[in-house]
C-alpha cells in the first residue's frame, strides 16, 4: 500500500507509521536518529533504575554535567551512535548487535509481538487468579 502525501489526505486522516517516526516525516538520517533514540532510552532507564542524580551518572559516564543533560533530555545531536554505545557500556550494560536479512526481521518482530501478547496474557492471567484467590479467602473467614 503506498503512502499518500499529506498534501493528498483529509486534515483529519489517520495513517499508521512504518515504526520509525523520523522515517515518517522524512527527516534525514532516519534511521541513525531512531537508533539514538533507542540508545538514548535504554541510558536513561537505566539511570532512572539506579536513581543517579545528573552529577552521579555524569561520574560514571566520563561526561560533563550539561552533556549529561543533554542525554536526559534527549538532545542527541552531538553524540555519535558509537559513542551512546560506549556510554551505556559505561553503565555495565552490554549491547548485542543482530544482524538480519528483511525476511527474518520480520519474522522476529512478529516472534517477539507475539511473546509480548504471551506475556500480557499471562499477566492478566495472574491477576484474574489473584483476584479469585483475595474472593476465596475472603469466603472462608
Amino acid at each position: 500500500m503506498a503512502r499518500q502525501s499529506a498534501k493528498k489526505r483529509p486534515a483529519n486522516t489517520i495513517v499508521r507509521g512504518n515504526g520509525n517516526v523520523f522515517a515518517d516525516l522524512n527527516l534525514p538520517d532516519a534511521e541513525v536518529r531512531q537508533t539514538k533514540l533507542w540508545l538514548v532510552c535504554a541510558l536513561n532507564t537505566v539511570i532512572d533504575a539506579q536513581r543517579l542524580t545528573q552529577d552521579e551518572a555524569a561520574k560514571r559516564l566520563g561526561l560533563n554535567q550539561p552533556k549529561t543533560s543533554a542525554l536526559r533530555n534527549y538532545k542527541l545531536e552531538r553524540f555519535s551512535v558509537e559513542r551512546l554505545m560506549m556510554l551505556r557500556n559505561a553503565l555495565d550494560r552490554d549491547i548485542e548487535i543482530v544482524i538480519l536479512t528483511r525476511a527474518e526481521q520480520g519474522k522476529a518482530a512478529a516472534a517477539a509481538e507475539s511473546d509480548e501478547m504471551r506475556r500480557e496474557l499471562a499477566r492478566r492471567i495472574e491477576g484474574i487468579a489473584a483476584a479469585q484467590r483475595g474472593k476465596e479467602a475472603g469466603g472462608a473467614q
